[in-house]
Order: C-alpha cells, then sequence, then structure tokens
C-alpha cells in the first residue's frame, strides 16, 4: 500500500502531466514576476492568465483579512475598481439591442439635473468624453431607469446569474466581508499594510462598485468579444477603430510585439487594485485583482503579458 505522501505525489505528478505544456513553461516566470511585489508589499491578491483559451496561470498571493488570517485564493472576491466601466458598458449596450435606449438619446431625458445634460449623448458617456467617473456613474443611473430595476438588479438578470458568477456583484455598503471578500490595505509607511479608509462604494456604481474573482471577470471578458453577449455590429461599434484610445470601459492600443490591438484597463479605489488585458488576435487575457491599493497591478500585468507573448 502507498504512504499518504506517495498518494500525494503522484496526485502532483498526474496534475502536472495534465496541463497544458504553455503552462508548465510559463508558470515559473509568471511566479517570479509577481513575487517582488508581494515580497514588497504592492501586491496580494489573484492572478489568472489565459492564452489560445488555456489556462495557463492561476493563483492567490498574501491576505484577504490579515487580522483573522484568511488568505487570498483563487476564488477571493475583489473590488475591481475601474474594471467596472465595462461591465457597464456592456449592460447599456445591451439596452441598446433592444431599443430600450439610443446612442443619441441626451442625458437629461434621463436626469433632469445633469449639468450640461441636455448636449451630452449616451454615445458621449460610453466615448469617455466627459469625466469617465462622472459619465459612468450617469450611465448606472440610465441604466437602472431603462431597466425598471437597481444597476445590481440589472446585471444580476443579463450577467451574474445566467453565466454562473457566484463572486459577481455590486455593493451598496452592505457587504459582509468574509471568506469570500477580500478588505482593501494600503502600505502603512513602515513596511507593512493597514486596513485602507472605507468608501462608500454606493456612490460608485457604474464606475466601481463592482466586486469579482478572477474567474468571474475571465468569463465576462470572454463573453464580450465572443458571440454570447452581445451582436457582432454592436462589438464593432465598441471596438472598431472609430473608437481609438479609450471608449466603452476600455483603454486600446495597437502593440505589435503582443499581437495586435490590445484592450485593458486598470483600476484603483479603497485599497484595491485591478488589471485586465485581452489581446483577441491572440486569446491572451491576463487578470489580475488585488487588495493592496497599489500602481504595481498594471506594470505587473503588462510584464505577464510580455512573458506569455514571450513564451507562445
Amino acid at each position: 500500500m502507498w504512504s499518504s505522501k506517495r498518494i500525494v505525489l503522484a496526485a502532483i505528478a498526474c496534475l502536472c502531466l495534465s496541463l497544458p505544456a504553455k503552462a508548465q513553461s510559463l508558470g515559473p516566470a509568471i511566479d517570479a514576476a509577481i513575487q517582488p511585489h508581494v515580497a514588497n508589499r504592492d501586491f496580494a491578491g489573484a492572478v489568472l492568465v489565459t492564452s489560445g483559451g488555456d489556462i495557463v496561470f492561476d493563483k492567490a498571493y498574501g491576505s484577504a483579512d490579515i487580522a483573522r488570517n484568511i488568505q487570498n485564493t483563487t476564488a477571493t472576491s475583489f473590488h475591481i475598481g475601474a474594471l467596472s466601466e465595462a461591465w457597464t458598458a456592456a449592460i447599456a449596450m445591451h439596452l441598446v439591442e433592444k431599443g430600450s435606449l439610443r446612442l443619441d438619446n441626451s442625458v437629461a431625458q434621463f436626469i433632469a439635473d445633469s449639468p450640461g445634460g441636455e448636449r451630452i449623448t449616451v454615445r458621449d458617456l460610453l466615448e469617455g468624453k466627459p469625466d469617465p467617473e462622472t459619465a459612468y456613474r450617469a450611465l448606472a443611473r440610465i441604466v437602472a431607469q431603462q431597466s425598471a430595476a437597481s444597476f445590481g438588479e440589472a446585471l444580476n438578470a443579463l450577467l451574474f446569474a445566467p453565466y454562473w458568477m457566484d463572486g459577481a456583484g455590486i455593493d451598496n455598503d452592505d457587504l459582509e466581508p468574509g471568506r469570500r471578500y477580500a478588505l482593501g490595505y494600503v502600505p502603512d509607511g513602515a513596511g507593512g499594510l493597514k486596513r485602507a479608509d472605507t468608501l462608500r462604494w454606493s456612490e460608485r456604481a457604474g464606475d466601481a462598485s463592482l466586486f469579482a474573482t478572477t474567474r468571474d471577470e475571465l468569463r465576462f471578458v470572454n463573453l464580450l468579444f465572443g458571440d454570447s453577449l452581445l451582436a457582432p455590429e454592436t462589438r464593432a461599434q465598441m471596438f472598431g477603430d472609430a473608437n481609438p484610445g479609450f471608449g466603452y470601459g476600455w483603454q486600446r492600443r495597437d502593440d505589435p510585439a503582443l499581437g495586435g490591438r490590445v484592450y485593458s484597463m486598470a483600476g484603483q479605489a479603497g485599497g484595491f487594485s485591478a488589471f485586465v488585458l485581452h489581446v483577441p488576435a491572440r486569446d491572451v487575457t491576463v487578470i489580475l485583482l488585488g487588495n493592496v491599493g497599489s500602481s504595481a497591478s498594471r506594470s505587473l500585468g503588462e510584464d505577464i503579458a510580455a512573458l506569455v507573448r514571450s513564451g507562445s
């Protein structure tokens, strides 16, 4: 009879053999890029990387709740900051497809007290022509009105429930942190971390109030850039060359080194930081969701994308 140690080792060997070859080669390099940031206390959270439809990296780091010694896992939910804007844009465009909303509607048609709202259109909000934070909060209000539901209920009906996004939701200041939800931290100036000041997330609906796991974010990216969520002509309107720079919740650029058009977004709020990058032509997605308020997530995410490109 095998010892328990041999059984464990055999199970690990089987797991390694079942992993894509790319995962076996890229995993150590990606982990090596992340570890210095973990040691420097400017990143804690979860990282998920896919290439060609395969998961090549999926790992969590640091604490979800330092005081209670709860560690982050790949199933932990994090506030995703400005990554929320892409979700808001997606549901707004869903309403456009249904005919409940038109891109040339003025904001004043929905929000009477909006300064200059008669001159600003829904398209202007989606393309970030006004201040993006203000624009996407206005979009959340418009979505709620046209859905005859709260913003969170509208997202739940379109995305969370039908696509099994069990770790995703909208924080209306009633979220009770537990093992599933990370707390936000910031550097304490002495090499450690302290709890971040609490934000009123209910005031950030549309631009920062969404929380999710890395798997939820991956499902959303795959749905948005695939054929399941929006019609091809809608996606062409959102992601065509007529919308360079920023629009519909994404920053975009052409980067031949990474394989063509790159869509990315970074967010930081309330002791959380998040980054997502997607390269449709190479089917590469990099997701970092963290609970340390730091700008490291963007640079780290870009470094990981470069590693995936060099290892492909």
